[in-house]
């Protein structure tokens, strides 16, 4: 099955948002400082589990 670029590169943006927001309604009532929690888990969500 041969998939297309653009499948795969929506597919790694839908998980990085979802990762995003999992990652800030957790660290909502967890850190002192959300925001940059929440911008590091942005960025590490582009590396594959």
């Amino acid at each position: 099955m041969d998939l297309n670029a653009t499948v795969v590169i929506n597919f790694v943006f839908l998980w990085v948002v979802v990762a995003t927001l999992v990652a800030y309604f957790l660290a909502k009532k967890r850190v002192k400082s959300l925001v940059p929690t929440v911008v590091a888990n942005f960025f590490l969500g582009f590396i594959p589990p």
